[in-house]
């Protein structure tokens, strides 16, 4: 059973930790303002399905995350499609790219924190 407050707190606050940590790299103050959509919308979903069967080592949790972001491919293509984008399939590559890095460092960041979050009536 999925604990919802440390699953809303720990999905807000892992990516926003993981930033503040390492803000002085820039990039990933970019990658907090560009990755949330596909990270509230699609990663909400993997890592649901990942706590709903158990699955909720760290390690577990940046695999779901690492998938999430390539199950966004179409969708980001869409969006750049839809914005009239110079070359979709550049920018959609480069996004997705930067999303492999930081999709499974939030991930992890989302699971260490769920686990320290989870009040034990959700444990099984």
């Amino acid at each position: 059973m999925i604990d919802p407050v440390a699953f809303g707190a720990a999905l807000i606050l892992g990516p926003i930790i993981f930033t503040a940590l390492t803000f002085y790299f820039i990039v990933p103050v970019f990658a907090l303002v560009f990755g949330a959509i596909p990270y509230l919308t699609i990663g909400v979903y993997f890592f649901g399905l990942c706590l709903r069967r158990g699955w909720d080592h760290p390690l577990q949790l940046m695999v779901a995350g690492f998938l999430a972001n390539l199950a966004s491919t179409p969708a980001v293509y869409y969006i750049f499609v839809l914005g009239n984008a110079s070359n979709p399939s550049e920018q959609t590559a480069t996004f997705i790219e930067f999303g492999c890095i930081f999709a499974p460092l939030w991930s992890l960041f989302f699971a260490v924190l769920y686990r320290c979050f989870r009040r034990e009536l959700y444990q099984s």
